[in-house]
């Protein structure tokens, strides 16, 4: 096996990883402040990971689950746009849970990364810096204000 392939099967791998740690989890914020529907949240998910591909039936699935944990619920509504959507919204147990998970698990992880990405990367953590930035500037550093709602 040569070395460009096992790179790209470990990058897989990783990706791979990723997505199905972080979507539920990017999910749940998403919820945190007002009802949202499903292909909202596909949007949403897309526009804050860059691209990455996160399969809409994948997403479906994490909802489904998030539901039977009880940490949402949704319920049918009308729409002005076509037919009825389901809307899906955190309830007090996903609050807690995702509070009490950003505060042990994703601040530590963000600090330690940040500090490796700036000791092992300084150019790579000075361009995050400007455009982070710059999305605060413009008001679109926030999930919901990079798509259309």
């Amino acid at each position: 096996m040569n070395v460009d392939h096992r790179k790209q099967k470990l990058m897989k791998s990783w990706s791979r990883e990723y997505k199905k740690g972080f979507s539920a989890y990017f999910l749940l914020l998403f919820m945190k402040d007002e009802p949202t529907y499903g292909f909202e949240l596909s949007r949403r998910l897309q526009a804050v990971s860059h691209n990455l591909p996160f399969n809409e039936s994948g997403i479906y699935q994490q909802l489904k689950k998030l539901e039977n944990a009880d940490l949402i619920h949704s319920e049918w509504r009308r729409s002005d746009q076509g037919p009825r959507r389901k809307y899906y919204q955190l309830t007090s147990q996903g609050n807690e849970l995702l509070a009490e998970f950003t505060q042990t698990m994703v601040m530590p992880l963000v600090l330690a990364l940040g500090r490796l990405i700036q000791f092992h990367f300084p150019a790579l953590a000075a361009s995050f810096v400007a455009i982070a930035q710059a999305g605060h500037d413009r008001g679109t550093d926030t999930p919901s204000a990079t798509t259309a709602k």
